[in-house]
């Protein structure tokens, strides 16, 4: 449920981010770059975001990313409300929260699992059994992110 409230609020502050760069410049070409720096940073930083959560308690890193995001979203909006947005500080502060705590949070969201994903699993495995071809993982230590 918290995923569901947190991923939500990230689309909507994407979306409210693409629309005031839009309102800003009303060009085509400066929302093109507004995704570029969303991108270009989770692509570059994604690789260092999955290291720091399999040598971090996840739960904590999840916490943490999810409190700084917040702090994002209360800097964009005081931004906003103050009349100090700029084009250059949205892209910067759209480069930053997208390098910084997308990749670990995306990756802590993935082994943070619910008991019930199991139960789950054996359920579509039984409707959609794994082919032949493709390895299978057994038991919960293959579960486990490399060098845990």
């Amino acid at each position: 449920m918290s995923q569901l409230v947190s991923l939500t609020g990230s689309q909507m502050q994407t979306v409210a981010l693409h629309w005031h760069v839009y309102l800003l410049t009303r060009s085509p070409l400066a929302l093109g770059a507004l995704g570029l720096t969303r991108v270009l940073p989770i692509v570059l930083f994604s690789l260092w975001g999955g290291v720091a959560a399999d040598r971090h308690d996840r739960r904590r890193m999840m916490f943490a990313t999810q409190a700084t995001m917040l702090a994002g979203a209360v800097a964009l909006a005081a931004l906003t409300l103050t009349g100090h947005e700029s084009l250059a500080l949205l892209y910067g502060a759209n480069a930053l929260l997208a390098a910084l705590f997308e990749p670990p949070c995306a990756s802590c969201a993935r082994v943070l699992r619910h008991p019930l994903d199991d139960a789950v699993c054996a359920v579509f495995r039984k409707v959609a059994p794994t082919p032949e071809w493709l390895p299978r993982r057994e038991g919960r230590a293959a579960k486990r992110p490399l060098g845990a």
